[in-house]
């Protein structure tokens, strides 16, 4: 899932969870298929989140709204458990722990203590190195304040950085996304090497 044809990597997801946003080939996605992702991903709710049509209505909102989000060579997720309304952004990558591609893991923490809420917290995997989770909170102000909450996890074997980064504002969306998380974290194949054609 990697743009640099250096290395490649993949991402083995539960879609029980996630819903793969489309890659945007040329910078965007056609009407045609931007209808048939958002049809197809709305088919994994209840029916009866879809025979009501405020909260269909919703859905489709929160679709096209993530879909837009869609680029090419980028690996994002739509958190969407079946049975809660989630509008949790994931995105993915993978780069070198350090050489070209470095620098999109390092500025995790600009601006993030002058946030409304900030707290981080030490990983350690047994398959993808140690890094942490910082967890952070920005209010927007306007007719209706809104609260955005931002999860970045920053891993580092010391061959690969893994930077996931969530942003969402649904809080209880968060407290099942922690439990996934945790089993997204293997499911990110760290990169082999492209073969050379002789």
């Amino acid at each position: 899932m990697s743009a640099d044809a250096a290395f490649v990597w993949d991402l083995d997801f539960d879609a029980a969870w996630f819903v793969p946003l489309p890659q945007a080939e040329g910078g965007r996605i056609g009407l045609d298929a931007a209808a048939v992702w958002t049809d197809a991903a709305l088919e994994r709710f209840p029916h009866s989140a879809m025979s009501d049509p405020q909260s269909l209505a919703l859905l489709r909102t929160t679709a096209s709204a993530l879909l837009s989000q869609a680029e090419d060579g980028v690996t994002r997720l739509w958190f969407a458990p079946a049975n809660m309304y989630s509008d949790l952004l994931v995105t993915i990558t993978v780069s070198r722990a350090s050489g070209p591609g470095s620098e999109a893991n390092e500025e995790v923490f600009d601006d993030a203590r002058f946030s409304a809420g900030f707290d981080v917290v030490p990983l350690r995997t047994e398959t993808h190195g140690g890094g942490f989770l910082v967890r952070r909170s920005t209010q927007l102000e306007g007719q209706l304040p809104v609260l955005i909450t931002q999860w970045t996890v920053r891993l580092n074997d010391g061959t690969w950085s893994i930077l996931i980064d969530t942003l969402g504002t649904t809080l209880p969306a968060f407290v099942l996304f922690e439990e996934q998380l945790m089993r997204l974290i293997p499911g990110i194949r760290l990169p082999r090497p492209v073969a050379v054609a002789p």
